[in-house]
């Protein structure tokens, strides 16, 4: 019986010994659990708030370096135009066309695609473009070409050095794929047009638009003529349609668009009177555009009659 106790005993006596270890095991995993809990979060959460109140955030190393880059190409821009003279903005533009025609054009040939005067107002504005010449591939490249001026804008605000409301500069489109690119001085005798060179001129500017329109059949008949008049700044002062020829009435709103989209034109050249000019333009079935000189309104009426009568007669 003795012994039996004692096993009993000793029995209890594990049992509640084992309870109370793993009582303590217990209750030790959770106070190490809450111990090491402030520990990662203190880890992971301070820097964080010390970044943000360091004012570092993902949207300012994102943004903040192009925001300031553009404040200060902003604010910087004027100033280099200011220090540009004009040989060095001549070379602004031709290194600008020269990236852009390059990645076009490049066949290796040093012939002219296309000629080109572009006036540039004070603030890098594009007024202005018209065709001066067209030579090799200029039909593959002609809407390119205006995509090409037109998309300089908007350049470097003018130097100071030049002087009016804005700049003439002549572009030459080579086949190569460089532009070759020059300032016209207003001043120049070389940049003072005679009458001749005047009316090719118009005659150029108002063909390149024409041919578009109208290719009846290749001939020379007359489609319509006008009678334009312009004033000494290039823009039209009186337009009147003097005759019509073999497609009657049926381009008259067309060419009238094309004379006054296309103005204003070149200054007139100084050897013009009166401050204006009257000229005669006919409009051919072959896309062409004549231009000549009357001497006044009335010697360019009679003009116009006389080739209506020319017409007259060659029909009958």
């Amino acid at each position: 019986m003795l012994d039996t106790k004692k096993m009993y005993t000793i029995l209890i006596v594990f049992i509640v010994a084992m309870f109370f270890l793993v009582t303590g095991a217990v209750f030790y995993a959770k106070d190490s659990a809450n111990s090491a809990e402030p520990v990662k979060e203190d880890s992971i959460e301070a820097p964080v708030e010390e970044d943000q109140s360091a004012g570092i955030t993902e949207s300012d190393v994102v943004e903040n370096p192009e925001q300031k880059q553009e404040e200060t190409e902003v604010s910087v821009e004027p100033q280099q135009a200011e220090t540009l003279n004009k040989e060095a903005y001549v070379l602004y533009l031709d290194h600008l066309l020269d990236k852009k025609w390059e990645s076009i054009c490049k066949y290796g040939s040093a012939e002219l695609v296309a000629s080109y005067e572009v006036a540039v107002s004070r603030d890098g504005r594009i007024n202005s473009y018209k065709l001066n010449e067209s030579g090799v591939n200029y039909a593959k490249y002609k809407n390119i070409l205006t995509r090409v001026i037109k998309n300089l804008a908007p350049l470097k605000p003018l130097p100071n050095e030049f002087a009016g409301s804005e700049a003439v500069f002549k572009l030459e489109f080579m086949n190569e794929g460089t532009v070759l690119t020059s300032f016209i001085d207003p001043n120049s005798s070389s940049s003072q047009d005679n009458s001749s060179d005047y009316t090719s001129y118009l005659s150029d500017t108002l063909s390149d638009k024409w041919i578009d329109i109208c290719a009846e059949d290749g001939s020379e008949d007359i489609v319509e003529s006008f009678l334009l008049t312009l004033n000494s700044d290039g823009s039209v002062k009186h337009l009147e349609s003097r005759s019509q020829g073999k497609a009657v009435g049926k381009y008259s709103s067309s060419i009238n668009d094309i004379i006054n989209s296309s103005a204003p034109y070149r200054t007139l050249p100084a050897n013009f009177e009166n401050n204006e000019a009257v000229l005669n333009l006919n409009f051919l079935a072959n896309g062409v555009v004549t231009v000549d000189i009357a001497e006044s309104p009335t010697a360019g009426y009679e003009q116009a009659e006389q080739m209506d009568t020319i017409n007259e007669s060659a029909e009958n």
